[in-house]
């Protein structure tokens, strides 16, 4: 998957993300092609990082206790994770990860991010809220 061209220049693949086996168990692993970090939940909930294309992994410290079901990494420092009780993580520069304030106290079953400003969660009820100022601000879109 190469970037596509535009009128403005090259723009960015769009993150993949694909179900992995390991160890016996599905994982899910955040692709960004040509990128060289990877963003990957346990089975657990947890989430890892690979910064060597996948060969190795390193267990992220996030400061929650909250579940988390799934992450999306428009690039190769910018990944939203959301899940249980409306947990929203970011990390801007793919080290340290800061809470943003979530839409709605619910489970959160999905994400869809541009960059580190603009994205969308999905609530288990079927709601989908989305940002353009990094989660200062949400709105209901669905």
């Amino acid at each position: 998957m190469k970037a596509q061209e535009s009128a403005g220049g090259a723009v960015p693949s769009p993150a993949v993300t694909q179900a992995i086996e390991v160890t016996g168990q599905t994982s899910t692993v955040v692709i960004r092609e040509g990128v060289g970090s990877l963003f990957r939940i346990t089975p657990q909930g947890g989430v890892e990082r690979s910064t060597d294309g996948g060969a190795t992994w390193k267990l992220e410290h996030l400061k929650t206790n909250s579940v988390i079901v799934a992450a999306s990494a428009p690039s190769g420092n910018v990944c939203w994770l959301v899940g249980h009780d409306g947990i929203i993580l970011l990390t801007r520069n793919g080290k340290s990860w800061k809470q943003v304030a979530s839409p709605a106290t619910i489970d959160l079953i999905a994400v869809s991010a541009e960059d580190a400003n603009t994205a969308r969660v999905t609530a288990i009820d079927g709601r989908i809220f989305s940002t353009q100022d990094g989660g200062k601000t949400w709105q209901d879109v669905k």
